[in-house]
């Protein structure tokens, strides 16, 4: 009797996207996510989802249903005034804000994380309160865009 080979498992054809990640190259280019921190579970899973469309949606393809991590954008990367790369990665960034609706003194108050799209990591924070931004705080070794 002859003997069969295996079969083999046929993996997904994967459903191509954008070549690189989306050009960055000012705060207004990064899209801010909003999260009640009083929300239920709902709230948060309903953000989770939207989140998880946009990878989908940057990655260049799709491997069972999940986005692949995108590629670095040659446009995004940061220049000095003199033209020179500063920055290689040419990375695309998200915003997580986190607010409390119920708040009494200042609804304002809110803290967003920056969430670099290339690993997820959180790259930075900073804080609002009575409707002012603080400053950028970037944790150790992670990069940080000059322009924010």
């Amino acid at each position: 009797m002859e003997q069969q080979p295996p079969k083999i498992k046929r993996l997904p054809d994967p459903q191509t996207g954008p070549k690189c990640s989306p050009r960055q190259r000012a705060l207004r280019d990064i899209p801010v996510f909003t999260y009640d921190v009083n929300g239920d579970v709902h709230e948060y899973i309903y953000m989770m989802k939207i989140r998880l469309k946009r990878s989908r949606l940057i990655g260049p393809f799709k491997y069972y249903t999940r986005g692949v991590t995108p590629h670095h954008n040659p446009s995004s990367r940061e220049k000095d005034s003199k033209n020179n790369v500063i920055d290689k990665s040419g990375r695309s960034y998200h915003i997580v804000q986190l607010a409390n609706t119920t708040e009494v003194v200042d609804q304002t108050i809110s803290t967003q994380l920056l969430i670099s799209d290339f690993d997820g990591y959180c790259v930075g924070h900073r804080r609002r309160q009575q409707g002012v931004w603080g400053p950028w705080y970037c944790f150790s070794k992670c990069y940080m865009p000059q322009w924010l």
